[in-house]
């Protein structure tokens, strides 16, 4: 993940791909700051506020009562850090809040996990790096990384005394109390090397930022209901056009047209993805015209009310399998995310933290369709 000119190309299609797109996504939010967000989160007592003052020494805190969530800006390297309150159910919304503008989060755990912030966490898509506290005993062995886990990093947030057991060579046993410090270099370590790539990773942010804003937006479209004046202007046309082979032709057009404008009334373009689907129904849609147009053989006026009726059903059946296969096409285009996340998910050696990081954040896409 250290190609420049990679990175380079990844930003600049994305960039394009977002100008074009800026109705549906709306402002940018992410990789537009000097400075990283990095975000702490866990269980009430774990220690978050502990490691942010480790961390960041001379933590800088507001006197007065806690206002969650604390955001502390350093200059070297420059991050803005943002310790959340512990979590229960009911600050879930308050930390969703806050994870949402970060880049990075860390994740202070314990013996306890609940599910629904494990969960939250998941489906929030960007890295974790999970913080292990460790008191007394032997230090506990990091689980490997899963999901969106990035790495695991074991610390201790606070000064303890451990026993070490002495054998002299005349077999006198003793117990010696050693003092262990704070220990927090395997975050600083983590989060020195995320710096090192923190274009890739605000890159990966920003696509799966782009994915879902663009199905927000999509499943606003696909609520509203479809408009009825393109049945009934292809009912009217093949009505009063004469001849089966005319029809056909209108028919065709007609719908090729229909879905024309649905793609410049949604903005969203015309992809090879799912274009099997829409042209089936545009060889369904002629086939079902020439069917009602023959299937009534006394009079020239109901074989062409005939027509008619079948031409204004499938151009509904049309509209409704276009606007499926446009909102498809939206962020499976050429340089949309999910094909943007591919390339970097080819580029990246199987079984690495940074390939199981994409390839769940290209679960993530393949899920919101």
């Amino acid at each position: 993940m250290d190609s420049t000119a990679f990175w380079q190309d990844l930003q600049a299609r994305s960039e394009r791909y977002w100008q074009r797109r800026r109705e549906s996504l709306g402002a940018l939010s992410l990789g537009t700051t000097p400075y990283w967000s990095v975000v702490i989160v866990g269980l009430p007592g774990v220690g978050k506020s502990t490691l942010l003052r480790h961390l960041v020494h001379p933590l800088p805190v507001p006197t007065g009562p806690t206002a969650w969530p604390v955001r502390v800006l350093t200059a070297d390297p420059p991050i803005l850090w943002t310790d959340t309150p512990g979590w229960t159910p009911e600050r879930s919304a308050l930390i969703q809040e806050a994870l949402a503008s970060a880049e990075l989060c860390l994740w202070v755990t314990s013996p306890q996990l609940p599910p629904e912030l494990a969960q939250q966490l998941r489906d929030w898509g960007r890295p974790v790096i999970q913080v292990l506290p460790w008191s007394s005993g032997e230090p506990p062995v990091p689980p490997p990384p899963a999901a969106n886990c990035l790495a695991t990093a074991v610390v201790r947030l606070f000064p303890v005394t451990q026993p070490v057991r002495l054998q002299w060579p005349d077999g006198r046993v003793e117990t010696q109390a050693v003092p262990l410090p704070v220990d927090v270099g395997p975050v600083r370590t983590l989060l020195a090397e995320a710096w090192q790539q923190r274009t890739a990773l605000t890159c990966v942010n920003r696509l799966l930022w782009m994915a879902r804003r663009e199905r927000e937006w999509i499943a606003q479209k696909q609520q509203a209901p479809l408009p009825w004046w393109p049945l009934l202007l292809k009912a009217l046309v093949v009505t009063l056009t004469p001849g089966l082979g005319l029809k056909l032709a209108v028919s065709w057009l007609a719908d090729v047209g229909a879905v024309l404008w649905l793609s410049r009334c949604y903005r969203l373009p015309l992809t090879p993805y799912g274009l099997e689907k829409l042209v089936l129904a545009l060889g369904l849609s002629s086939t079902l015209v020439a069917f009602g147009s023959g299937f009534i053989p006394d009079g020239e006026g109901l074989v062409a009310l005939g027509g008619g009726f079948w031409g204004g059903l499938t151009a509904y059946g049309v509209q409704r399998v276009a606007r499926r296969y446009l909102c498809q096409g939206a962020t499976w285009a050429m340089d949309g995310p999910w094909c943007l996340l591919r390339r970097i998910q080819q580029q990246l050696t199987p079984g690495t933290p940074w390939h199981a990081w994409v390839s769940h954040c290209l679960q993530l896409v393949g899920n919101l369709s």
